[in-house]
């Protein structure tokens, strides 16, 4: 695995990814490949709870080697709202292989992701 030198990088490019977490399976919102050479900074990650009536508790992970980092575990996301699980003062990095992941215990969180892939 070959990270870049962040003092010495060549291209940043910005994305947004997004996603609705459908059922209770847990949804890749963002992932760095294996043999990517690259680095994928994560900026933000906003859940927001579409249902109109009952709250929702979500989980955010990193997930690396099959085992499951939770960034934030089981929060509930209030009716009709949003929650901004990771800001851009608390920056994520996904090394290669790595992939950041969202699930819920209903069908009504969609996931928006600001990411930077860095090489």
């Amino acid at each position: 695995m070959v990270a870049p030198n962040l003092l010495s990088i060549s291209t940043v490019t910005a994305k947004t990814a997004v996603a609705n977490i459908v059922s209770t399976a847990s949804s890749n919102v963002v992932t760095n490949a294996s043999g990517s050479n690259t680095l994928v900074k994560i900026n933000s990650l906003i859940l927001t709870n579409t249902d109109t009536a009952n709250a929702v508790a979500a989980t955010a992970a990193v997930l690396r080697s099959t085992i499951t980092y939770k960034l934030a575990s089981n929060i509930s996301v209030p009716a009709n709202s949003s929650l901004i699980s990771i800001s851009k003062d608390a920056n994520i990095y996904l090394e290669e292989g790595d992939a950041l992941n969202v699930s819920a215990g209903a069908n009504n969180i969609q996931a928006v992701c600001s990411y930077e892939i860095v090489s």
